[in-house]
Formats: C-alpha cells, structure tokens, sequence
C-alpha cells in the first residue's frame, strides 16, 4: 500500500489564493475555489477565515453565499508565496 503525500498548508493556501487571484474582481464563491483548488468545503471555508483575519481577503456575504476577492495585501502576499514556490521546486523539494 501506497502512502500518499498530502498537501501542506502552504500549499492549500496557495490553491486557493491562485483561485482567487484568477477570478477576477467580481470574486468567487467559496464552491467554485473548492473545486478548482481540490479541496472540501470545510477547508476552504477555514482557510479562508484565517486569510480574511489577515487583511489578504475580503469575504464578503450575499445571501447564503460566500464570496472571496484580493485584496492588495493579499496580491503581494500570493506574489511572494508563488516565487517561494517556484524557488522550493527547482531543487527538487515538495511544497
């Protein structure tokens, strides 16, 4: 049997900030991030929570709805964790 490697929290994070940073300025539904991030909806929802505490999101309630957009802060904050990431793969380390 096979053990998986799972991803890290820097690496949930940087889904679903990649998610986020691509869908515009409209924002994105916490469903749509879950899905194109691979991840459930209790993670997302968590991570998100921390993320909106940091000032790196704003998420905002419409209806029933969660609705996640960038802020700034949160930009450079994905600009940086994309260069850190390209960085740990060049030699050869997971991230």
């Amino acid at each position: 049997m096979v053990k998986h490697a799972y991803r890290s929290e820097l690496g949930k994070i940087y889904a679903i900030l990649n998610v986020i940073a691509n869908s515009g300025s409209d924002g994105v539904f916490v469903s749509i991030i879950a899905h194109k991030a691979n991840l459930t909806h209790d993670v997302v929802v968590d991570s998100c929570t921390k993320l909106a505490a940091a000032g790196l999101i704003d998420m905002t309630r419409r209806g029933r709805n969660r609705i996640m957009t960038m802020t700034q802060k949160g930009f450079w904050f994905f600009l940086e964790i994309r260069r850190f990431k390209r960085l740990v793969e060049g030699m050869n380390l997971r991230c």
